[in-house]
């Protein structure tokens, strides 16, 4: 399959994530990115998880900073465009499609994307957060 997206590469930090992975990876095949995965610790079998998708996997200490751990992957980055998300988090398929139209705008450097947390009763909520930005040295 010919990815939707050249030019994106999506960060995910993980420890011992292999429940959460294969449809973290399933939901990325359209958009067809690069992907740097940072392993932060795991003794499951969750970086060959990584591997079998084709994934770059790193592993570092856990430096008991979110911020740190995700900074690390950022600086791998290579492609024009950068997204992050977390390894229990997934893109609904029509999303690759809107994914290129955005990174289609010239005008634009950065967008929010609506993230919806579904609670174990059904309820859910929805935010926006900044997770797809053009890939730039002081951002």
């Amino acid at each position: 399959m010919v990815p939707l997206c050249p030019g994106i590469t999506v960060v995910v930090i993980f420890r011992d994530s292999a429940e959460t992975l294969p449809r973290f990876f399933d939901s990325l095949t359209e958009l067809g990115p690069e992907i740097v995965a940072v392993d932060t610790g795991s003794r499951d079998n969750s970086v060959a998880i990584c591997q079998s998708y084709g994934a770059k996997p790193y592993k570092i200490e856990w430096p008991d900073d979110f911020a740190a751990a995700k900074n690390f992957g950022f600086d791998k980055v290579e492609t024009e465009w950068t997204m992050n998300l977390d390894s229990d988090e997934w893109l609904y398929p029509e999303s690759a499609a809107a994914i290129q139209r955005a990174m289609n705008n010239s005008g634009a450097n950065a967008y929010e994307i609506q993230r919806q947390e579904v609670q174990p009763d059904g309820r859910s909520t929805s935010m926006n957060m900044l997770r797809l930005w053009r890939t730039h040295p002081l951002m």
